[in-house]
């Protein structure tokens, strides 16, 4: 089990993750940020909730080149950021 864990990296961009509360089977909370050197001329704004789809709940954001994801108890595909840096 980790508390907690980030993983930061910068290619084209910032993107750093976060995770509180990695167990074996499920994380607590994920969140990812990405921004990107390219910003795009279109509004792009977009916002999602999920419930139940490999989390308990899920809200995504983006606009033009942001992008802010948070998952909250993912169980399915959750975060491993130690594989990220090998």
């Amino acid at each position: 089990m980790k508390l907690f864990d980030y993983y930061y990296d910068y290619d084209f961009g910032h993107d750093l993750s976060i995770t509180i509360g990695q167990f074996k089977n499920f994380n607590i909370l994920d969140a990812e940020l990405h921004t990107s050197e390219y910003w795009s001329w279109e509004p792009n704004i977009r916002l999602t909730f999920g419930v139940f789809d490999g989390t308990i709940f899920t809200i995504r954001f983006s606009a033009w080149s942001f992008s802010f994801d948070l998952d909250f108890i993912s169980y399915r595909y959750q975060f491993n950021l130690s594989h990220t840096r090998e």
